[in-house]
Order: C-alpha cells, then structure tokens, then sequence
C-alpha cells in the first residue's frame, strides 16, 4: 500500500484549544489543517501561533483558506504568517489561480484547489492541474463510485480525501480501494474522528499506523 498522507484538520474550538492539540498531534501527522471555521474565527493570527509548533519538523501547515477572488493578496497574507500551502476553491477564475500561483511559485510554496462543490471533479481536476500542487476531494456519503476511483488514476497530481472520514471507512474503502491510485503525497484529511475522539493521542496513534502501513488491512 502506498504511504497516505496524514492531514489534521482544526475547525472547533478556541485557538487555545487548538494549540494544546497541536502539541499532541505533531508526531503522528504529516500536516496540520486550520480549517476554515478556525482560520474565520481567529484570523490569520491562527497561523502565526500554530507555526512555531511545526518549526523544525517535518510537519506542513495547511491554511484552508479557500480563496475564490482576491488570491494575491489572501495568498501572500496566509504564506507571510507562516503557512506553507493554501487552497483555492474550484469555481475560483483562470485568472484568480494563475495569480496564487505566481504568489506560491515566488516564495516556494504549495496550492491545493478543494473540489468541494464541482460537479465533476475529475474535469474539473484535469483542467486545473497546471495551477495546483494537489487537490482536495470530498467523499460521497454513500462512499466513492468506481468511475470517480477510476478517474482518479489520470490525473497527475497527488489527491487527499476529506469528508466525515473515520477509521473505519479509512480501512475499509480509502485504504484497500484508493492507495492504489494515490500518488506520494495524497492521503486523507481527518477532523473530529480524532478532534472530537475520547482519546485524542490513541486515535492519533490508530490513523497514523494506518496511513504508515503499520496496520494490516
């Protein structure tokens, strides 16, 4: 199984709340997430504070800005506080992406476009590829159909998978029907299954097992 990319999501909670999990998290994730509710709430001063922590680790600071227009300047704000990859919506202009782009590539950053609400994400991938290092795509409730699997395979870029995933569906249908067609990079992006678990540290520890191929599957 390929190695998947472990991304913890931060939405609730106080900015403090978020910090303590942020100490728990960094040996067990490849990136940390401020999502869009924390980023809304707290402004970019959530990225100053959580960047010291990832400091000197090999853990990336994703900044779920969700960027539609005025990408130079959200993206310059959100890469100058300290976050090292930003995402643009999928219904953001040529223009718009072709700007965050020119802002990434000038201070060595990423962009990951959130094909959250397109009707079809595999077009919509393709098409946009050239501006993206990554794309974010959101799990069906009823799981993923084998033609979006299937298209998943050409495009050439790594994706990561979000959407109410828990450890369940991470074994069952991420794990075994998806690593095959993951590239380095790609993964899953995990919110309150571990923000919200009882034991924050063990379920931590059972996602990063997984996604390290500790775990049999």
């Amino acid at each position: 199984m390929t190695r998947l990319h472990l991304q913890l999501a931060l939405d609730l909670g106080t900015l403090d709340q978020s910090l303590q999990l942020v100490q728990v998290a960094i040996p067990y994730v490849d990136s940390i997430e401020i999502g869009t509710p924390l980023l809304i709430r707290e402004g970019i001063a959530a990225v100053k504070a959580i960047r010291p922590y990832v400091e000197g680790t090999q853990v990336a600071l994703f900044a779920d800005s969700k960027i539609s227009d005025e990408g130079v300047a959200i993206a310059r704000l959100c890469f100058e506080a300290g976050a090292d990859t930003i995402s643009v919506v999928d219904g953001a202009s040529t223009n718009t992406l072709r700007a965050v782009r020119s802002v990434a590539d000038e201070l060595g950053k990423q962009v990951w476009v959130d094909l959250m609400y397109h009707s079809n994400p595999i077009l919509r991938a393709r098409t946009l590829a050239p501006y993206a290092d990554g794309f974010v795509v959101h799990r069906p409730p009823t799981g993923f159909p084998p033609l979006l699997v299937e298209g998943l395979r050409i495009v050439d870029r790594p994706i990561r998978i979000a959407g109410g995933i828990t450890l369940d569906i991470a074994r069952r249908e991420i794990a075994t029907r998806l690593a095959t067609s993951l590239t380095p990079n790609a993964g899953i992006v995990v919110g309150r299954a571990i923000t919200q678990a009882e034991d924050i540290e063990a379920a931590l520890q059972a996602f990063a097992h997984l996604c390290r191929g500790d775990e049999a599957i």
